[in-house]
This record gives structure tokens, C-alpha cells and sequence, in this order.
């Protein structure tokens, strides 16, 4: 059969739209978009940055609160860990790491304040007991977490021993003293220069030479300025600890007392009600007891507490200041043979019948040592481990204790409502239970083969036409629940316990789902994001909008989440993406899949690239040298002129039949300068290459390298900052005798009573003191600066009735008499002869 030549006439009356009333319809949508589209921008830039913030304030708080818990900061976790590996989340200590190197992706630095090391890496969500979400930043990057590394262990943890340095835009210290910071927290912002992804990869490579560049270069020092243009990291390094009722002193780090304000008592043994009297500053029950050297009986008086030392000349010397008992009694002893046992039975000798052992004869104990009962070991058989009365056994913990906890709440078989409608049942059991809905309304897929045969004559305004006319199509109204890779909205339930006494499923959150994938919340109670909500009943499109029926098929909005409807669209593109060669425009076919509640997640399912054209042969491309050679961009500059030839396979990778890398050069960077402080109460002055340097014992300086010159010809050719040197012909700090502070005190007396507010003193550095290093001078030389604050302080009448007694000797002070601030007393008003009116509690103030 012979086939002839297939001949296609146009009508040349064919009607239709002209050039011109297509461009102005274009120019009208265009319009309309971009208001729209920059309205979008500003939205989803805002949301973005409250995303961080929230991140970040999060991680504060937690911060502080693990170290008031632990007494420590947490070790960072490794920057490189994926979701679901071992490590992911969990504090890495790095144990061994040196300055300069990295173990998992937790690297450390030498401090220049301290000496010590910074280790740096990401923020530990898992060992903090943080929602995941709150480890990133809006943008999906990790939060780089520095921390001072002596103030992650507990035993070496020391206030004002942090070692990371924070700069001003101009390169001034943000702290005081410099290079002073315990911990630092940065988002690197939108363009996530330096930050890891959630892939637990550089996302940007750190670019050196900028404001954001200190703030992922890998030393010790980071920079904040204000939020542009050309920074847009995020930076944190202060975070809510719970304060203690101690107070440790910097010139006397041994000195620990109670902060001002809380007038120096410390009460044991002492009821609530009671007051503890102003002349004592520890307060004791007294008890009388036998004294062990003389056999008599003596009381012990309130307010002491008294540790015998042993006489010299007896016994080890070391016991001289120990504090000596023959008897520990529990609180309210009655009975000395039950309620009380010698020390012996824990610390004595085996021989004698004292230690912590059961052993009745042999090597080995015969009986278990459970306690102590009526003044002795109280040796058993056996021993039953169980809980209390109420409790059951739920676990042995990592210190092999037993874990009792309260019985499980039961809740029985339920019918609810689901979010979206219906009913559903959750079965009898405890804890959470998940009830799943949502309402789909699919199109079938499209066959490709019958696009082509049917559009093979068509232009693209008529193909996209076609695919528009899919969407007229009935769709399939399918429930997507109940199970949850199906469903659009997740109802969380908890079995929990009424005030009745009864239990019941309470609902306790709803969530929607964000795509096809089945993404749902990382906690599914307490997390904020993805909030199901049904209030929208709006149809959008670019004409405006309609309202329908909530649960219609024409119900396309995003705020409602109840309901999913899928979409054809098509677009044209330029054929230059299909790959190197390749020219004209094709048509892509995308659609919106359920179930899904996010209408702008479209997919393209397939492309028609019959209209491309693509010439075999070699084509020219200007790349950057770094993305050519493979190296971070701020180690080459320049670019590349890559020859390729391609084959007119489409999506096939071309070949690179050359290159042109004349052009890429290693950039000459400035030299990187830290100044390490002198110490405390010392400085210096001198001229450093044109600059004046004061109380700067070391420079140290980390030079830009080149090692095969200003021409880069492989990846091993990019330039980098080689380890600090510090420079030599520093002149040594020397006692500032010119230091001074000012140390506020509380009020001393005045007329015997206590006064409220602080005085003020000035001291200064006295250079004669150890041996020429100097030292602050002793506190009787300091000088008065300020006692205005100083009050005196009278007792005040308290609101509510008082008690009246017939009574000429009351007990308290009178009202408006002078009193010890801030300590409250009783305090009485005279009616008459013998006659007051008495109040129990009455304040002490100015």
C-alpha cells in the first residue's frame, strides 16, 4: 500500500481573536497578578520570619530551662544527621575533639577569651525535649547552636566563663567583656547561607568577606546587624533561667550567701507560721541529748548548731572539724530504741556488728540488707519489689530502678462526630486514639497516547484549552478516610478521666493534612501547624469569587479542609529546560492529586515535547568557576566558558567536550584578626600596623591562602584561611592601677534596725597587692559613692480585722514604730488602758 504525501489546508476565514485583543486580555491578567503576587511575597516573608522567631524563642526557653535542670548547657548534635538516624537530635560531646577539626559535624574552636573550646553544630531537640519543628528555622534550615564547651558538664560549670565573641555591623563587641557569650543560636535566613538542611547538607556554601560570612566562617566570633537587604541571619544568645536564692560573688567565688533581700536566715525545723527571729541567723528545735565526752545531760539552744571537735592530741587529725553523733533520729522521735540508730550500723566495722552487710557466716551475705527497723539491720530472706497502693510496675529505668507509675485510664467504646462529618467508633483502650475523615472528589487520569492523537493539529492556546475542558468533567465523590494515608483531617482523642469519676474520649486536636505524601504535624496534640479548619465556602478564581455549598465540588479553597478536589492545568515552557540543544516551546500538563488540602501542590504528569526542535552539535555555557570546579564560591571567582555537545536525547546529560578556566582566579581576602583581652586587672597600649591596640594581650591572625597561586585550575585550587599565628612583639599587659568599680551592698543598721535599698562603694585596683599582679583593695578602703538609696522602715497597719485582747503588755511592735525592713511582725494599735487591737502579720517598709 502506497501512503501519499498528508496535505493541510488552513481556511484562511477562519475567526478568532487578533494579536492585539490577546495582548490586551494578557496585559489586563498581568495587572490584576502582580498586586496579588507581591501581596503573596510580603505574606509568606512574614510568615517565614515569625517562623523563626518562634523557633528561636522556643529554643531559649529550653535552653534554660535544661540548664536549671541539669546545671549545664547541652552539647550540639550533629548538623549531619538525617531524620531516623541514631544520632539525629541528640547531644554529641565530641568527646576527644581538638581546635580545627570536627567529629559527626560537631567542630570546636579555641576561644580567645578563655583558651577553651567552642564546640558548634546543631541544636539538640531530642536531649531538650523540643518539638522538632522548633530546630529549624522558617526556611527549613537547621539552627546552628555554639556553645562555651566547659559549660556543658556539670562538674566544670562556672558563671561568666563563656567564650564566644558577638560584633556590631562596625566590628564592636555587642558584650561585655568581649568574647563573653556562654551560648549563640543562628538562623542564616532566607538565603541559608552555611546552614544545614533537613538532608543534613549545606544548603548555601558560607560566603567569606560578608556580615553573614562571621556567622558560619567556623571560628569563635559571630556577627548581628541590623535585618537587610544584605544580612538576614537571625541571632540569639540570652535565655530564661530560673534564678537561684544564692548569689556567688566574682572577686570571691567561694563567698556563696543568700541574695540581698531574703535577710540572711535560713530556717530548719521551723513552721510555717512561725517568725524566725531577727537575732538568728539558723534556726534549730533545741533537744536535750547526753554529751558524749562528759556523760551529762545538755540542751542544745535554738539557733545552734553544734560539731564537738576532738581534742588535740586524739585521734586522726583529719576528724578535728567533723561533725559527731552517736545517734540519727528521723523527725518527731518519740522512742530512742525505734526511731533512732547509731551511725555504726553504716559506717562501722563488720567485726563489731555495724556496715551495710547481712553476712551471717562465709564469704558471701546469706540474707538481704533491706532497711533499717527499731535500731537495727533489718536482714530478710527474701525480697518483694513492688509499688505503692494505687501503682503498678511499669519499668526498670536506666539506673535499674523500679519505675511505678498510676493504673492506665481506661476508656470504654465511643461514636463520635469527625471533624469533617459522619461517625466513627474508637474502641475500647487508654492514651490517644486517631479518628480520620475528609470528603475527596477525583478526575480520572488522563491518557497520554489520546492527548497526543488528539491535540497532534492543535496550537497551544487550543491544546491548553483541551486540558482545561478536563476539569468540566463529573468528578468521583470518594470518602478519604478512615485510614490515614487516605484521610484529609486527623482527630486527636484522649482517654481521660471526668469529674464524675467516669472517663471518656475527649477530643483534644484536629489537624489537616498538607500533601499527597500523607505529611502530618511532627506532635500531633500540641503542635501548631496544619490546624484543620472548615469556615471557607468560597470558589476562587481570577474573575473573583463565588460562594457555593461548603461540601461541593466547586468548594476549591484552601480554608477548608474537609474537602479535596483535583484540577487539570497546563502551561507553556521553553524547551531550553528539557536540555542543551533543544529550542521553541512544549506543553506541560500538571494536576492537583487528592488527597491533599493545599491546592497549590501541583505535579506535572506529563509533558508534550513534540514541539521542541533540537540541532545536534556543541553549544557554549557560562557556568561560575565554582560550580564548575565543584569548590564553595568563596574560594574561586570568576567564570567558565564549558563546551558541551549534545545528542537530542531528551532529559540525556550533555558531554563536556572542553573548558575555558583562564578566568578563574583564587581572590585575594583580607587576613581575619582576633585580639585576645588581657587579664582581669591589667592592660596595655601600643600601635599595631597603623592601629591602636589597648588591653590586647595577643593578636592572632588567620591569612587568606593560595596555594597554586592566583590561577585556579582544579578543585584542589580554591583558596582558604589557613589556622590562626599569633603575632609576636606584643608588648605584656601591666597592672591597671586606673581600674575601678562600683559594688552595691545592702544598707548597714541605723538606730539597730535594718534599713531597705543598697549604699554604693567605689573600689579600686591596688597594683602593690600580690606581689605586683595587684588585686582589689581591701573592702575598708572602698569608697562611700552613694547612700541616697538607704530607707528606714516602720511597721504598717495590714488591711482585715484584727483580734482584740484585754491585754496591757502586747506582743509585737506599734503601729508606725520603726522596724527591721522587709521582716514581718506582729504590731498592735492601743484602744485604751489594757485594751488593743492586735494583727498577726504586719509589713516592714519604707
Amino acid at each position: 500500500m502506497r501512503v501519499g504525501n498528508l496535505r493541510v489546508n488552513k481556511n484562511t476565514e477562519q475567526s478568532g481573536y487578533s494579536l492585539i485583543e490577546i495582548s490586551i486580555v494578557l496585559i489586563v491578567i498581568g495587572l490584576l497578578l502582580v498586586p496579588a503576587i507581591a501581596a503573596y511575597r510580603n505574606y509568606d516573608k512574614k510568615q517565614r520570619w515569625d517562623r523563626t522567631e518562634s523557633s528561636i524563642s522556643m529554643s531559649l526557653t529550653a535552653l534554660g530551662g535544661f540548664r536549671a535542670d541539669f546545671g549545664r548547657y547541652p552539647c550540639p548534635a550533629s548538623p549531619t544527621a538525617v531524620p531516623g538516624s541514631a544520632g539525629y537530635g541528640l547531644e554529641e560531646c565530641a568527646s576527644g575533639v581538638t581546635a580545627g577539626n570536627c567529629i559527626n559535624g560537631v567542630c570546636a574552636e579555641t576561644s580567645p577569651r578563655t583558651g577553651g573550646l567552642i564546640l558548634r553544630g546543631a541544636l539538640p531537640f531530642k536531649s531538650m525535649n523540643l518539638e522538632e519543628g522548633e530546630a529549624y528555622d522558617g526556611y527549613l534550615s537547621r539552627l546552628t547552636y555554639a556553645v562555651t564547651d566547659v559549660l556543658t558538664r556539670d562538674v566544670s560549670f562556672l558563671p561568666n566563663s563563656g567564650g564566644i565573641g558577638l560584633l556590631d555591623a562596625n566590628g564592636n563587641s555587642i558584650v561585655t567583656p568581649a568574647d563573653s557569650l556562654e551560648f549563640i543560636l543562628v538562623s542564616a535566613g532566607r538565603n541559608g547561607n552555611g546552614a544545614y538542611s533537613l538532608q543534613g547538607a549545606i544548603g548555601a556554601p558560607c560566603v567569606a568577606g560578608t556580615l553573614e560570612g562571621d556567622n558560619c566562617d567556623g571560628d569563635t566570633v559571630y556577627r548581628q546587624a541590623l535585618t537587610g537587604e544584605n544580612f538576614d541571619d537571625r541571632v540569639a544568645y540570652f535565655s530564661p533561667i530560673e534564678l537561684s536564692q544564692w548569689q556567688r560573688y566574682d572577686s570571691d567565688p567561694d563567698n556563696i550567701k543568700l541574695k540581698p533581700g531574703n535577710s540572711g536566715k535560713v530556717a530548719i525545723g521551723v513552721d510555717g507560721g512561725t517568725l524566725v527571729p531577727s537575732a538568728e541567723s539558723l534556726v534549730v528545735r533545741s533537744v536535750t541529748a547526753m554529751d558524749p565526752l562528759t556523760g551529762a545531760l545538755v540542751t542544745v539552744e535554738p539557733g545552734t548548731v553544734n560539731a564537738r571537735p576532738n581534742p588535740a592530741g586524739v585521734g586522726d587529725p583529719l576528724l578535728r572539724n567533723t561533725f559527731n553523733t552517736s545517734k540519727l533520729c528521723k523527725y518527731g522521735a518519740t522512742d530512742m530504741t525505734k526511731d533512732c540508730f547509731s551511725p555504726a550500723l553504716i559506717g562501722g566495722r563488720l567485726a563489731d556488728g555495724g556496715g551495710m552487710d547481712c553476712t551471717e557466716g562465709g564469704a558471701f551475705p546469706d540474707r538481704f540488707l533491706v532497711g533499717i527497723k527499731d535500731g537495727k539491720k533489718d536482714c530478710r530472706d527474701e525480697v518483694y519489689i513492688s509499688c505503692p497502693a494505687g501503682q503498678h510496675i511499669a519499668g526498670i529505668d536506666a539506673d535499674r530502678k523500679i519505675v511505678c507509675s498510676a493504673a492506665p485510664v481506661v476508656c470504654a467504646a465511643q461514636t463520635v462526630t469527625p471533624f469533617c462529618g459522619g461517625s466513627a467508633t474508637i474502641p475500647v483502650g487508654s492514651g490517644n486514639k486517631y479518628v480520620y475523615s475528609g470528603k475527596c472528589y477525583t478526575l480520572p487520569d488522563e491518557d497520554r497516547t489520546t492527548f497526543n492523537r488528539a491535540t497532534r493539529l492543535m496550537t497551544f492556546p487550543e491544546k491548553m484549552a483541551y486540558v482545561d475542558n478536563w476539569n468540566t468533567q463529573v468528578r468521583n465523590e470518594v470518602d478519604c478516610g478512615p485510614a490515614e494515608d487516605t484521610a484529609l483531617t486527623k482527630d486527636i482523642y484522649t482517654c481521660t478521666p471526668q469529674a464524675d469519676g467516669t472517663t471518656a474520649w475527649e477530643l483534644k486536636q484536629t489537624h489537616e493534612r498538607q500533601n499527597l505524601t500523607g505529611n502530618w504535624p511532627y506532635d500531633s496534640i500540641t503542635s501548631l501547624f496544619w490546624r484543620a479548619e472548615q469556615s471557607i465556602a468560597w470558589s476562587w478564581s481570577l474573575s473573583g469569587s463565588t460562594q457555593v455549598t461548603p461540601d461541593s465540588p466547586e468548594n476549591n479553597s484552601d480554608n477548608h479542609d474537609c474537602w479535596c478536589r483535583e484540577d487539570f492545568r497546563s502551561s507553556v515552557k521553553d524547551c531550553t529546560l528539557l536540555g542543551v540543544g533543544y529550542s521553541g516551546q512544549y506543553l506541560s500538563v500538571e494536576k492537583v492529586k487528592c488527597p491533599n488540602t493545599n491546592s497549590s501542590r501541583w505535579k506535572e504528569v506529563f509533558k508534550d515535547a513534540r514541539t521542541c526542535n533540537c540541532t545536534p552539535g556543541t553549544y557554549v555555557e557560562t557556568k561560575s568557576c565554582s560550580e564548575y570546579l565543584n569548590i564553595p564560591a568563596g574560594s574561586v571567582v570568576g567564570v567558565a566558558q564549558v563546551s558541551y555537545n549534545t545528542s537530542c536525547v531528551l532529559n540525556a546529560p550533555p558531554t563536556v567536550v572542553s573548558a575555558d578556566i583562564s578566568d578563574c582566579r583564587c581572590p585575594a581576602n583580607p587576613p581575619i584578626v582576633t585580639d585576645v583581652a588581657c587579664p582581669a586587672g591589667t592592660t596595655n597600649s601600643f600601635t599595631w600596623n597603623g592601629i591602636l591596640k589597648t588591653n590586647v594581650k595577643e593578636i592572632k591572625v588567620k591569612n587568606w591562602l593560595c596555594p597554586q597561586g592566583t590561577q585556579v585550575t582544579s578543585s584542589a585550587g580554591g583558596g582558604w584561611y589557613g589556622n590562626f599565628v599569633s603575632e609576636s612583639g606584643i608588648p605584656a599587659c601591666s597592672c591597671d592601677s586606673s581600674l575601678t568599680e562600683i559594688v552595691e551592698k545592702a544598707c548597714p543598721p541605723s538606730g539597730g534596725y535594718a534599713q531597705a535599698g543598697t549604699i554604693k562603694y567605689q573600689k579600686k585596683w591596688d597594683c602593690t597587692l600580690n606581689g605586683g599582679a595587684g588585686d582589689w583593695e581591701p573592702e575598708a578602703n572602698w569608697k562611700l559613692v552613694d547612700a541616697s538609696g538607704c530607707k528606714s522602715c516602720t511597721i504598717n497597719i495590714p488591711a482585715g480585722s484584727p483580734n482584740t485582747a484585754n491585754n496591757p503588755y502586747p506582743l509585737g511592735k506599734q503601729s508606725g514604730e520603726k522596724c527591721n525592713c522587709g521582716i514581718p511582725e506582729r504590731c498592735y494599735v492601743t484602744l485604751g488602758a489594757g485594751k488593743h487591737n492586735i494583727w498577726n502579720v504586719c509589713s516592714c517598709t519604707p
